[in-house]
C-alpha cells in the first residue's frame, strides 16, 4: 500500500517534550578587582607593628587581666550559710575578688604553678582555697576557663 505524497509533506515533526521541572546551575560571578579582598586603597599602612593590633588601641599595662568568672554558682550549703550569716556573705565576696586578682589563697606551690600555666593557655580550670578566720570554714573556688563557670563549695564537698 502506497502512502500519499502530500501526507508526508504537511506532517509536523514532533519535538521531544521537555520535563516540567528542571535544574539550572549558575556559576558564581568572579569577584571584581575593586572588591576589598583584592584591592587595598593607597593610604593603608604597609607595615603593621604587631599582628592583630591597631596602633590606636594599643595599651601597655603592668597589671595582668582579671579572670573572667562568668556564671558564678554555689552549693546549697554555701547558700544556706550566706543566708544565715551576713559576715560570711562578705567573706565570699572578698574571696571572689581575691580569686579574680590571682590570689589563690592557701594552695600548695605546685598547685600555684599549675594555675599559672593554665592561665597562660586559657584552658582547664584554676582553683583557690580560702579559710574564714572567725569560724574556720574553708571554701574552694574553682573556675573553668573554657566554659566560663565558677563554682564555690565547702572543703568537705570538694
Amino acid at each position: 500500500m502506497k502512502k500519499s505524497f502530500w501526507r508526508n509533506i504537511f506532517k509536523k515533526k514532533r519535538k521531544p517534550k521537555k520535563p516540567k521541572t528542571s535544574i539550572e546551575i549558575y556559576k558564581e560571578p568572579k569577584p571584581h578587582k575593586t572588591m576589598p579582598d583584592h584591592w587595598e586603597p593607597p593610604f593603608t599602612p604597609k607595615k603593621k607593628l604587631l599582628p592583630n593590633t591597631n596602633c590606636q588601641n594599643l595599651i601597655i599595662s603592668d597589671k595582668p587581666a582579671e579572670i573572667d568568672l562568668g556564671k558564678v554558682t554555689a552549693t546549697v550549703s554555701i547558700m544556706l550559710q550566706m543566708s544565715l550569716d551576713h559576715s560570711f556573705q562578705l567573706f565570699i565576696d572578698e574571696c571572689l575578688e581575691r580569686f579574680q586578682n590571682y590570689d589563690w589563697g592557701g594552695i600548695t606551690p605546685n598547685e600555684r604553678m599549675i594555675n599559672e600555666r593554665r592561665l597562660r593557655v586559657r584552658k582547664g580550670s584554676v582553683s583557690g582555697v580560702y579559710t574564714e578566720l572567725t569560724s574556720g570554714i574553708q571554701i574552694w573556688i574553682e573556675s573553668d576557663l573554657e566554659v566560663h563557670v565558677t563554682r564555690i563549695c565547702l572543703a568537705e564537698e570538694h
